[in-house]
């Protein structure tokens, strides 16, 4: 059952964060990418490895310090406020 088949189909999918579990790894988002604005950036945590990585369909890519308590918002914060503090 799809999430928006739940609702009725009255919630679009692009606004439900999608989370998968792979082999350790979890999928956030989609966020909205600082570079190109559009919501295609997807944050991948690898607990296994404590890495954390962002990434956008328009080529934008940033690695990110891996902190155990952070939740997916946090680490979305931090990656806007590490874009905006370089340009």
């Amino acid at each position: 059952m799809s999430p928006c088949s739940r609702y009725g189909g009255k919630v679009e999918k692009w606004r439900i964060t999608r989370i998968k579990m792979q082999r350790g790894k979890i999928n956030f988002g989609p966020y909205r990418c600082p570079s190109c604005s559009l919501e295609t950036l997807m944050i991948k945590l690898d607990k296994g490895k404590k890495e954390v990585s962002a990434a956008c369909s328009c080529g934008f890519s940033q690695n990110l310090e891996f902190i155990p308590h952070f939740d997916p918002i946090d680490y979305y914060g931090r990656l806007v406020d590490n874009f905006h503090k370089k340009n």
